[in-house]
């Protein structure tokens, strides 16, 4: 399947225009390699990075879509990968894993969490 169709049925842009878009400004790789080119295709498996305005997403396609679902089945269709990784160094670390309820904002010490991990060299898939 093609990545700039898999991001917007996934809704991890908002539209197609958008994941073009960040295609172009070199904002998306898959497998650790930068994506070039908007038909590049994607299988189950894949590991894609996308960086945003103060963010950086690293996720794993699941599955693919026929069309743009709700936000709850689009949620299916990828893992994050960010939230496996703090999850195993928590239990690393001896601390028990508490599910967030809706509305979780991270506190400091998550934050801290979150920006380590984001600075070390094993965060980008190569």
């Amino acid at each position: 399947m093609r990545i700039d169709r898999w991001l917007f049925f996934a809704r991890i842009f908002k539209t197609r225009n958008r994941a073009s878009k960040a295609i172009e400004n070199s904002a998306v790789h898959v497998n650790g390699a930068r994506v070039q080119k908007q038909s590049h295709m994607i299988k189950i498996g894949d590991r894609i990075v996308i960086r945003r305005w103060n963010s950086i997403s690293q996720i794993r396609v699941v599955s693919f879509g026929e069309r743009r679902e709700s936000f709850d089945l689009a949620k299916k269709m990828y893992e994050d990968e960010i939230e496996q990784i703090l999850k195993e160094e928590k239990i690393a670390q001896g601390q028990t894993v508490l599910k967030p309820k809706d509305g979780f904002r991270p506190n400091k010490k998550d934050r801290r969490a979150i920006i380590k991990m984001k600075k070390s060299k094993t965060f980008f898939c190569k």
